[in-house]
C-alpha cells in the first residue's frame, strides 16, 4: 500500500488500552481519510442518540493521502465526533505540523473512546504509543502543557496538541490547540476530549509510509512553492503580507462586516482593527507550516498598556477573531483584540463562536433580558473591551453567567427567553461565522446545508464537493489552489475567461479538483480521475448527511437564523436580505438535484447505494428514517 500506513491507533481511555488496527485499501480508496474516513469510523462504530460529551462517544484524529508529501498545506490534521455544540457532525481542522508527524510516527489516524479516572496524555512515538498521567497538567494552558509534555517525552520535535481549561470544564465549543497557535477550533471537539480525560496527544516519528511517485509528488511540492513564493515576491499574496484581516475594512465599506450582532454590516472602528493596521502596529513576525513558503499565520505582541502582555508564542487574531471579537461586539482596540485571542489559544476556546455568545448577552444586556446582578457587575455594553476579555474568562472557567455561555447561543437562548432566540445567531447549534450572507450570497445555502452547522468553509450544494475533497485530502484551503498553475487570464490581473466570473469559478474549481486528482494518484498508485474524486466527495458529504439523518436532523434544520433574514438598516447594503423565499426555493432544487427527497431532505435509498453507501440506507430504515420512494 502506497500513501498510507494502513494503520490505526486505537485507545480505549476507560481500560488504558492501545492497540493498532488495519486499515483496508478498499475503504481508504473509498474515503481516502481526513474528513471521510473518519466519518465511515463514526458512522459505523457510533450509535444513535449517544451523548457527545459521554464515554461511548469516539474522537477521531486523522491525517489523509496527501499528508507528509512535502506538498505546502499538507501537514494539517482533522478531528472528527459527534459534537457536543450541535448533537450532530462535528468536524474541526488545523495547520501545524501534528498531522504530518503523526504519519511519520506511522498512523493515519487516531481513535479515541471510553473515559479515564484520571487525567492523562497520549504519546505516540515511532510506532508504538502509550497512555501517560498527566494529572499535574490539568488546569494548566495549552501553551504550557505543550512544552511541560515535550520536555517530558525528551524528544525536541515532538508535536503536541491538547486542550486547555475549557475542553476540561466541557466548554460545548471548546477546541483543540496544537504549536500553541493552530486551533481545530469549530464543533467543540476540545470538550470531548476533556469528556474523556485526554489532556494531549504528542506525536513523533521520522519514518511514515512510502509513496508511489516521489518523484512526482516532489514536482507537485516544488510547483506549488514556486507558485507562491512568486506572489510573495511580487508583493501581491495578501495572506504573507496582512493575513487573512487584510479584507475587513473592505468588507465593512461594503456593508457586510458583521456588527453589532450581525444587526449591521459597517462597524466605524473597521480601520483600527484590519490586517493592515496589525503590520504597522503589534506584528511581531510571521509563522507558517512545515514545507509551507506563505507564512500567512500572525504573530503578535504586546508589551506596554492595559491588554499587556501578548505572546507571539500564541500566535495573533486573524480575521475570524478580529470580527468576531471586534466588530460583532463593537471593539475597536486591536490590543484588546490580541489580548482576546491570546486568551482564546490559552485556554482553548474556539473564537468564533466565543465572539457570537459576547455578541448574544451584550445585545440581551442591552435589551434587559440580562441585568447587571446577572452578569455578575460586568456592564455589557458594547464595545466593553474590559468586560468582553473578563467575559472570555469566566466562560472557560464556567463561572457565572460564562456557565451559560460556554453552553452556546442555542442553549443560552433557551433558558433565557425573552425572545432572544430571534438574534441568536447559530446554524444546527453552532454560531454563524464572519461571512454575512446578506452580502456573500454564495454563503446562503452553504450554512444552511453544512453538515456541522453554521460553516463558510464547506457547502453541500457544491457541484464538485470541493470542500468534501480537500478535508479528506488533507490540504490547506489556501493553498489547494496552487497544486497546478493558473489560467492564463489569472495571471494577467484576475479577468475572468470567457463566460465571466462564474465560468471563471467553474474552471478554477475544476482545475483544482484535476490537480488532487494527480497528486493523490502520484501518491498511492491508483489511477485515480478528477471524476472519481467528486464522486468520492459526494459520497463522503452524503455520509456526513447521513450521520446527522440517524441524529434527528433533517430539512427542518436547515434554516437560517431570523436575525440573518433581516434587512440591513444603513449602510451601502440598506434593504438587503437573504430572501426567505429565494432561499427556501434553492434549498429544495439541491435537495432535488442530490436526489434527496424534498419533503425531508433526506438522501434517498437510491442515491445512497449508487454512492456505495448501502449499510447508510440500511441502518436509516431500521430507524424509520428513510424516506419512501415513489415508483
Amino acid at each position: 500500500m502506497f500513501g498510507y500506513n494502513g494503520r490505526v491507533l486505537r485507545v480505549d481511555m476507560s481500560s488504558g488500552r492501545v492497540a493498532d488496527q488495519h486499515l483496508d485499501e478498499a475503504v481508504l480508496r473509498s474515503f481516502l481519510g481526513g474528513r471521510g474516513l473518519a466519518a465511515k469510523i463514526l458512522f459505523d462504530g457510533l450509535r444513535p442518540g449517544i451523548d457527545p460529551l459521554g464515554p461511548e462517544n469516539r474522537l477521531v484524529l486523522a491525517t489523509g493521502p496527501l499528508t507528509g508529501t512535502g506538498i505546502p498545506g499538507c501537514t494539517r490534521y482533522g478531528a472528527f465526533a459527534k459534537s457536543p455544540l450541535t448533537g450532530g457532525w462535528g468536524e474541526a481542522h488545523a495547520a501545524g505540523g501534528f498531522g504530518s508527524t503523526l504519519k511519520a510516527a506511522g498512523y493515519d489516524a487516531v481513535v479515541v473512546e471510553g473515559r479515564s479516572e484520571r487525567p492523562r496524555y497520549l504519546w505516540i512515538h515511532e510506532g508504538e504509543a502509550a497512555l501517560r498521567d498527566a494529572s499535574h497538567l490539568w488546569g494548566r494552558a495549552t501553551g504550557e502543557t505543550e512544552d511541560a509534555i515535550r520536555g517530558e517525552v525528551g524528544v525536541k520535535g515532538a508535536r503536541v496538541v491538547g486542550i486547555g481549561p475549557a475542553g476540561e470544564n466541557l466548554v460545548r465549543y471548546a477546541c483543540i490547540i496544537g504549536d500553541k497557535n493552530r486551533a481545530a477550533g469549530r464543533c467543540g471537539l476540545g470538550a470531548v476530549m476533556g469528556s474523556k480525560g485526554l489532556k494531549a496527544v504528542a506525536v513523533y516519528g521520522t519514518k511514515g509510509p512510502t509513496f508511489a511517485d516521489e518523484k512526482r509528488l516532489r514536482e507537485i511540492g516544488a510547483g506549488s512553492a514556486r507558485r507562491i513564493a512568486e506572489r510573495i515576491r511580487e508583493g501581491t499574496d495578501s495572506m504573507h503580507l496582512h493575513g487573512t484581516g487584510g479584507g475587513l475594512a473592505s468588507l465593512s465599506a461594503r456593508g457586510t462586516l458583521p456588527t453589532k450582532n450581525f444587526r449591521e454590516g459597517v462597524f466605524e472602528g473597521a480601520e483600527k482593527i484590519t490586517g493592515e493596521t496589525m503590520t504597522e502596529t503589534v506584528l511581531a513576525g510571521r509563522q507558517t507550516c512545515p514545507g509551507c513558503p506563505r507564512a500567512c499565520i500572525r504573530a503578535v505582541e504586546v508589551k506596554t498598556g492595559p491588554y499587556a502582555p501578548v505572546s507571539s508564542e500564541y500566535g495573533g487574531p486573524e480575521y475570524e477573531t478580529l470580527a468576531a471579537l471586534g466588530s460583532l461586539c463593537m471593539v475597536d482596540d486591536l490590543e484588546a483584540l490580541a489580548r482576546g485571542g491570546m486568551l482564546c489559544n490559552m485556554y482553548g476556546m474556539d473564537t468564533i463562536s466565543t465572539g457570537v455568545a459576547i455578541a448574544f448577552a451584550m445585545e440581551c444586556y442591552e435589551r434587559g433580558i440580562l441585568t447587571k446582578r446577572d452578569t455578575g457587575g460586568l456592564e455589557l455594553t458594547w464595545g466593553n473591551a474590559e468586560a468582553e476579555l473578563t467575559l472570555i474568562e469566566r466562560i472557560a472557567r464556567r463561572e457565572g453567567l460564562g456557565d451559560l455561555l460556554a453552553e452556546g447561543v442555542r442553549r443560552a437562548s433557551e433558558r433565557l427567553g425573552g425572545g432572544s432566540d430571534w438574534f441568536a445567531a447559530h446554524v444546527k447549534g453552532m454560531e454563524v461565522p464572519m461571512h454575512d450572507p446578506r452580502g456573500e450570497p454564495n454563503q446562503r445555502l452553504s450554512y444552511v446545508l453544512s453538515n456541522r452547522g453554521a460553516c463558510h468553509l464547506q457547502g453541500a450544494h457544491s457541484p464538485t464537493y470541493d470542500a468534501a475533497i480537500r478535508d479528506s485530502l488533507v490540504i490547506c484551503s489556501f493553498t489547494q489552489g496552487t497544486l497546478a498553475a493558473p489560467p492564463p487570464e489569472s495571471r494577467a490581473g484576475g479577468r475572468p475567461g470567457p463566460g465571466g466570473p462564474g465560468r471563471g469559478r467553474a474552471e478554477a474549481q475544476r482545475r483544482r479538483t484535476q490537480a488532487a486528482a494527480e497528486a493523490v494518484s502520484a501518491a498511492t498508485g491508483w489511477k485515480v480521475t478528477a471524476e472519481e474524486l467528486v464522486t468520492t466527495g459526494e459520497r463522503i458529504s452524503t455520509l456526513c448527511r447521513a450521520f446527522n439523518v440517524r441524529e434527528g436532523m433533517a430539512k427542518g434544520d436547515d434554516v437560517m437564523p431570523m436575525r440573518l433574514l433581516e434587512p440591513f438598516p444603513s449602510g451601502p447594503m440598506k434593504g438587503r436580505n437573504v430572501g426567505f423565499d429565494e432561499l427556501y426555493s434553492g434549498l429544495e432544487e439541491v435537495y432535488l438535484s442530490r436526489d434527496w427527497d424534498p419533503q425531508t431532505g433526506i438522501p434517498t435509498r437510491k442515491k445512497l447505494e449508487a454512492l456505495g453507501l448501502g449499510f447508510a440506507a440500511d441502518e436509516l430504515e431500521r430507524l424509520g428514517k428513510l424516506p419512501k420512494e415513489t415508483p
